[in-house]
């Protein structure tokens, strides 16, 4: 049987306001603990987002509504785009030590995912949530790393996808 609450660890790359509402709920609810882990904390604030060309200041309070956030040493680099190599060891470190039941992992374009997924070790189960198919067109390269890593990557996961093409 499960004992409550389930501690869930939530590695994303930065806060995202589609997200809070979910934070607030998790956070409410007695059976789960959830400590979301940050790798940048650029857009909690006001910053420049150059997809957008201007200067975005999110309408929602981004980190309001749920106590357990970690903005660690790491999380004051800015967000990156495309696949990120730069491994968090003060995330990984923190998410290793939580005694977690669950890390739930956003994206697997970044490093931090994949050792997450080798550090199942600690006894955690891995969930993944991604909004990439496989299905978008691709040099031939990247088709080909990706059918050579993926496998490898999703037999570790336990769960957790958006989407039917996903």
């Amino acid at each position: 049987s499960t004992l409550f609450p389930i501690k869930v660890v939530h590695l994303i790359s930065h806060p995202i306001q589609y997200f809070v509402p979910l934070y607030r709920e998790l956070a409410r609810r007695h059976e789960i603990d959830l400590t979301v882990m940050f790798y940048s904390m650029q857009s909690a604030g006001a910053y420049r987002d150059s997809g957008f060309g201007k200067t975005v200041k999110w309408d929602v309070p981004m980190l309001d509504g749920y106590q357990k956030y970690i903005s660690v040493h790491a999380a004051s680099r800015a967000m990156a785009g495309g696949f990120d190599l730069r491994p968090d060891w003060d995330i990984l470190r923190a998410t290793l030590n939580s005694q977690c039941d669950v890390v739930w992992a956003s994206g697997y374009q970044f490093l931090n995912t994949w050792l997450a997924a080798a550090g199942q070790i600690a006894g955690y189960r891995l969930l993944l949530r991604d909004e990439q198919t496989l299905l978008t067109e691709r040099a031939w390269w990247k088709r080909a790393i990706k059918r050579l890593t993926l496998p490898l990557l999703f037999r570790n996961i336990w769960g957790l996808y958006i989407g039917e093409e996903n």
